[in-house]
């Protein structure tokens, strides 16, 4: 998976910030053509990766003082993407139906959340 300005398959991924934090964003994304690994190389490419993302970003795990800018100490937050399927909307491969799944924002990534707004 890599950007290229020519050559590779077209993909498309909407984005906006919902919330700016001291270092870091809430960032809602859609995207329309549902490449692997779409969001989180299109948010590396802007120079805001997807937090502990190993692949694409820094770090893999963070805790809640370097999440508040200070060095790494106490229990850690989150060890994985904090990327989430919020809402999701496909077409059935065999009917050909509309399907719709949403799902709440899991305890993790909520905790992490809390946690910059009080900031």
């Amino acid at each position: 998976m890599a950007m290229y300005t020519a050559g590779g398959k077209y993909s498309l991924t909407y984005f906006k910030t919902l919330n700016n934090f001291k270092n870091f964003a809430l960032v809602e994304c859609d995207i329309k053509t549902g490449r692997t690994h779409q969001i989180r190389l299109h948010m590396k490419s802007l120079g805001s990766p997807v937090l502990c993302d190993r692949d694409y970003g820094r770090e893999s795990e963070i805790t809640s003082s370097e999440l508040l800018g200070k060095k790494k100490s106490g229990e850690v937050l989150i060890n994985r993407q904090a990327l989430h399927a919020a809402n999701l909307t496909i077409d059935h491969p065999i009917t050909g139906k509309r399907m719709s799944f949403s799902s709440p924002l899991p305890a993790d990534m909520q905790q992490v959340l809390d946690l910059l707004i009080s900031e």
